[in-house]
């Protein structure tokens, strides 16, 4: 009967064994395979008839396990590349949102950005106007240090982009729209 400190000692071994580099399960699924699938007169010739007539179902194990977690590699890549992708998607496509919804307070914090044709100005930190831009990831505070309540805030590149390809965005609302 096994003890169960051998169990996690035989678990951590196999964790440690998933962990390998696809290089090195690409050699093992190899070898493998060779051993596998090479004709017997191939495998007389290097003596290992013996070997793999006693470990065959083992080396067939080893190598399904090997080549499934080389192929997972890419696989996860590709995965994290897709989500990486839909992630800034979604990100762009909301802040767009916010820029084509701006109330006239924050339009007028963005204008200065764009009218000074600079990506940093000082606002106040206990702003609301200030914070709510800064919770829509529209700008972000550049630095801890700052004068009294007013700190260096920057414009996300996007939003900075985005409003300079569309600075109708920014206009001021004339009063019969505020009405309507």
């Amino acid at each position: 009967m096994r003890k169960w400190y051998n169990l996690n000692m035989d678990f951590s071994k196999l964790i440690d064994w998933i962990k390998l580099s696809p290089k090195y399960l690409f050699a093992i699924a190899l070898i493998s395979g060779v051993l596998l699938f090479v004709p017997t007169n191939v495998l007389g010739k290097l003596g290992l008839i013996p070997f793999v007539a006693q470990y065959k179902s083992f080396i067939g194990v080893i190598f399904l396990f090997s080549t499934i977690l080389f192929l997972i590699h890419p696989l996860t890549e590709v995965y994290d590349l897709v989500q990486t992708r839909i992630t800034k998607t979604r990100e762009v496509r909301n802040l767009q949102n916010f820029l084509h919804n701006l109330t006239e307070d924050e339009k007028r914090v963005l204008r200065g950005y764009i009218c000074e044709r600079t990506q940093s100005q000082y606002l106040d930190i206990q702003d609301g106007v200030t914070n709510g831009l800064e919770v829509k990831h529209i700008i972000w505070r550049a630095s801890i240090m700052g004068e009294l309540n007013y700190f260096a805030y920057n414009i996300q590149p996007s939003a900075w982009k985005y409003l300079n390809e569309h600075p109708e965005l920014l206009s001021p609302q004339k009063d019969d729209e505020v009405k309507q």
